[in-house]
């Protein structure tokens, strides 16, 4: 019988929900959590420090994998050509000169509506359902130099602050970006960052090298389905978005590698944890290689054949991704993990803390 959605809500102060990046990438706390260690009747909190520890809890002949996805500065501000209502806009899959976008404002958008952005104007041309429209472009930029001439990065809607008008945004363009994000060839640009890689630096990437641990990128060009709300009331009956990966060759090579080994497989993010554990082979000794697509929705009773340990910050009540690390870790040492953290001042979501899964 399927989950109650319920059972993944919680509550946390409005001040844990970090609204800026820590001062430096490294600089973010890390909790060290045993797996199912509350399910055993133990404290599942093994220590405390700074994302540097990272390095202390990684062996030689382990593989670290990275999401090298890269997030596009994709949020626009619009206005109805016939009323001049306002229109937030997230562009969610750019084509030149048309894009599947997700679309807010006071009333309804019809078909054949204009949008002012900047001077250009859109035509709205489908409503596709839940938010999102298919638009193209009437007259002025291609999407893609819109974009890049005018966009803001996608921060969530618990970031709290109006990044048009805030100078923060040049720190956003740099901050709600990993350091190693590769955007080139991906089909589309990722809308949400995979915020575990905004920890890390290549200073840290060349100690945990020197270690003699492999570190290899993957790509999911994150998008609605990474950070849509569980909808409904039961696990069930939420359907996940399809969102787009790519598996390299070399990344394939070095986990066949890491597994006849016995090295363990170290994810960096939730988004990198369902996209080997989409393309792992049965026996989960080998990963296929190239691009793929996926809907996977980790939840309690799936098994991981593909990740040992993880490394993920802290997600919002009501996610996909919470249930994910629920189902990775245990639900109740989630549960008391999260209760923990809040009491100790950890701060929350995409630019707060982390905690190491293993």
């Amino acid at each position: 019988m399927s989950e109650p959605v319920d059972d993944y809500d919680y509550e946390y102060p409005a001040e844990a929900a970090a609204q800026v990046p820590a001062a430096e990438r490294v600089a973010a706390r890390l909790l060290s959590v045993q797996r199912f260690a509350a399910e055993e009747g133990r404290d599942p909190v093994t220590g405390e420090g700074t994302i540097p520890d990272l390095l202390g809890s990684l062996n030689s002949g382990d593989l670290l994998v990275l999401n090298a996805a890269r997030v596009a500065p994709a949020r626009l501000s619009a206005v109805r050509a016939d009323t001049g209502g306002r229109v937030s806009v997230l562009v969610v899959d750019p084509q030149e000169t048309t894009a599947t976008v997700l679309l807010g404002t006071r009333g309804r958008l019809q078909p054949g509506e204009g949008l002012l952005l900047d001077g250009d104007r859109w035509t709205v041309e489908k409503v596709l359902g839940e938010g999102s429209f298919e638009i193209s472009v009437a007259s002025g930029r291609t999407i893609p130099e819109l974009i890049e001439a005018v966009g803001r990065m996608p921060l969530p809607p618990y970031i709290r602050r109006d990044a048009v008008a805030d100078e923060r945004d040049t720190l956003d363009r740099q901050r709600y970006q990993t350091l190693f994000a590769q955007g080139e060839g991906a089909p589309r640009p990722a809308v949400a960052a995979p915020t575990a890689g905004l920890h890390l630096t290549p200073n840290l990437l060349d100690q945990i090298r020197a270690k003699g641990v492999t570190v290899e990128t993957l790509r999911l060009d994150v998008g609605l389905g990474t950070f849509r709300p569980l909808r409904g009331e039961t696990l069930d009956d939420h359907v996940m978005h399809s969102e787009t990966f790519e598996v390299s060759d070399e990344l394939a090579q070095a986990y066949a590698a890491t597994r006849r080994a016995g090295g363990r497989v170290v994810a960096v993010g939730t988004t990198v944890v369902r996209t080997l554990e989409s393309t792992v082979s049965a026996d989960g000794a080998s990963l296929t290689v190239g691009p793929g697509e996926t809907r996977l929705f980790l939840q309690p009773g799936c098994r991981f054949s593909a990740v040992d340990a993880l490394l993920t910050n802290f997600h919002q009540p009501r996610s996909t991704l919470l249930v994910l690390v629920s189902a990775f870790a245990g639900k109740e040492t989630i549960a008391q993990v999260y209760r923990q953290a809040i009491d100790r001042g950890y701060r929350l979501f995409s630019y707060g803390d982390a905690m190491l899964l293993s």
